[in-house]
């Protein structure tokens, strides 16, 4: 008899497990995170933000020169310098000039050039600043103090506009991530697409699966920073919203990205688990995403993905 209780009991917690109705024990700071999302498809851009995984993975990976503040309050600029660290603009404001910090390198090594600002934003910037945009012109010299800088100089075309587009172009680059132009001759014009992304992010692309699995681990500039990025972070595709959902509820996975109604309207009536949502700014206009995560899971969506920010409430 008491064997069969045992049993019972055993049956019991496995059932609640498979429901996902057991609490969550977590810490305040995950080590790994997994965030599910719907499937990627067999052409992976890395540089589109439509889906949010490829998103994620641009946000991870890539760095930019200026970052778009969260809030800025009492009259502050709406953003910081990043990979830039100075920025001069001309007297009739039509010529922006940003100096990436000294040294700064890609996750292969190499410095980061003129040529390679200029290449990244050449890809960015026509499709935020339209016709506005007259060149962006990279460019090298030798300061002083015998250091190399490396600029990169937007100019603008003359138009009744063009106050208001200019005071717009850092936030504008804020959207632009800095990638190699040599790996551009090497593997192609659409470097962004496959896994050819040499870049200045927070996190190294560690692995894949299909198309269908990313493994991001912490880099160089993470371990530089002031701020605490969990160490790993998994990203899976879903072909299948249902089994995201399932996968939630076991705890493989911590957060997932869905439209799907069903799913959203399952995820209402589960005690374990919280829908959310938020509006993202990207280089391919407005874009909304809805997600489930289980109680107590931290992720700032709006009005960017905070990577610094994921992980369990204490």
């Amino acid at each position: 008899m008491m064997k069969k209780e045992i049993k019972l009991l055993m049956l019991s917690f496995l059932a609640l497990v498979l429901t996902g109705f057991l609490p969550v024990v977590s810490s305040a700071v995950a080590e790994s995170v997994t965030i599910g999302g719907p499937w990627p498809g067999g052409e992976l851009n890395f540089l589109s933000s439509k889906n949010p995984l490829m998103l994620l993975i641009k946000r991870a990976v890539t760095g930019t020169l200026t970052e778009k503040k969260k809030v800025a309050v009492n009259g502050e600029l709406p953003y910081k310098l990043s990979l830039a660290d100075r920025l001069i603009v001309s007297p009739d404001y039509r010529v922006w000039s940003f100096r990436a910090r000294p040294l700064i390198r890609f996750n292969n090594g190499q410095e980061v050039l003129a040529e390679d600002l200029e290449f990244s934003l050449k890809r960015c910037l026509p499709g935020l600043a339209g016709q506005m945009l007259e060149s962006v012109k990279g460019r090298s010299l030798i300061n002083s103090s015998g250091i190399r800088e490396q600029w990169v100089d937007i100019k603008l075309a003359k138009s009744p506009k063009l106050l208001e587009i200019s005071t717009n172009i850092p936030v504008l680059i804020s959207y632009c991530p800095i990638m190699e132009a040599e790996s551009s001759r090497l593997f192609g014009s659409y470097l962004g697409y496959g896994t050819n992304i040499i870049s200045t992010g927070n996190y190294l692309i560690a692995g894949f699966r299909s198309g269908r699995d990313f493994a991001l681990h912490t880099g160089p500039l993470a371990e530089l920073g002031r701020k605490n990025f969990v160490s790993d972070l998994h990203l899976r595709g879903f072909r299948d919203p249902r089994q995201g959902l399932t996968a939630l509820r076991l705890g493989s996975v911590d957060m997932l990205f869905t439209e799907d109604s069903e799913v959203l309207k399952l995820a209402r009536t589960d005690p374990t688990l919280s829908v959310d949502g938020c509006r993202i700014i990207s280089t391919e206009g407005e874009l909304n995403y809805r997600f489930v995560k289980r109680k107590g899971f931290r992720f700032i969506c709006s009005p960017d993905f905070d990577l610094s920010a994921i992980g369990y409430s204490g």
